[in-house]
């Protein structure tokens, strides 16, 4: 039972691994997309609004665990991807705006 169990437990870790290394990919895609966005200005307001409407991603980056440092790292990209503020986290936290 219990190599049973490891190899449940392994086989989880690998489907993890890839699925962090699909989402470096995506983030990276995003990026990319918000860098070439005709209207900085319309995206990050239309984020704001989305971001606003979810409403839970702001009690997550409240708390000081694994999940909100990785919001956090998603979210530092997409601000020094967009030359305007995309206004979803203070300003003394967020990374300013990509020199245009």
């Amino acid at each position: 039972m219990d190599g049973e169990i490891k190899a449940e437990i392994d086989a989880l870790k690998e489907e993890q691994r890839g699925s962090m290394s699909e989402l470096a990919v995506l983030v990276c895609a995003v990026a990319s997309l918000v860098r070439t966005h005709p209207d900085p200005s319309a995206f990050a307001g239309a984020f704001r609004r989305t971001w606003l409407q979810v409403g839970a991603p702001n009690q997550a980056l409240e708390t000081d665990d694994e999940a909100s440092d990785r919001m956090h790292s998603v979210l530092e990209v997409l601000e020094e991807s967009c030359s305007v503020p995309l206004g979803v986290r203070p300003p003394d936290v967020a990374q300013p705006p990509a020199a245009g």
